[in-house]
This record gives C-alpha cells, sequence and structure tokens, in this order.
C-alpha cells in the first residue's frame, strides 16, 4: 500500500524433478534422487513480475493442498 503498488494475481506450478548437486549435498534427501519443486510468481496490475521464489521439498515430505471458495 506504501508504494501505490496493486498485486492482481499471483501464480504455483508443482513439479517434480531430479535434484541438483546443491540439493542432494545441502538436503537430507534419505536416497530420494528427485525432489517436489515449487514455484511462486506473483503479478502487479500492468502484467510486470513482482515476486518470484522457489522452493525444493523432499517428495515424502511433501503435501499438495487445494481449497476453492466460491
Amino acid at each position: 500500500k506504501e508504494q501505490h503498488l496493486k498485486i492482481t494475481h499471483s501464480r504455483r506450478q508443482i513439479s517434480f524433478r531430479y535434484a541438483t548437486e546443491d540439493e542432494k549435498k545441502n538436503m537430507d534427501l534419505e536416497g530420494y534422487d528427485m525432489v517436489a519443486v515449487v514455484t511462486s510468481t506473483s503479478y502487479l496490475s500492468n502484467g510486470q513480475l513482482f515476486q518470484y521464489g522457489t522452493i525444493s521439498y523432499r517428495p515424502d515430505k511433501f503435501t499438495f493442498v487445494s481449497m476453492a471458495k466460491r
């Protein structure tokens, strides 16, 4: 509100891929060679990308929940 920016929408993408060398080194994958990846993007009212983030999870520790309110 202070910067007078209007965030209109965001998007989350969930995918699974083979773990990178850094993930294998820094995550306790316990024998898994894949990770669940959540990529989030948020956009301003003019369509400009405002925020980007990505988080990797161990597959056996990942849960997806979807809720829709209408």
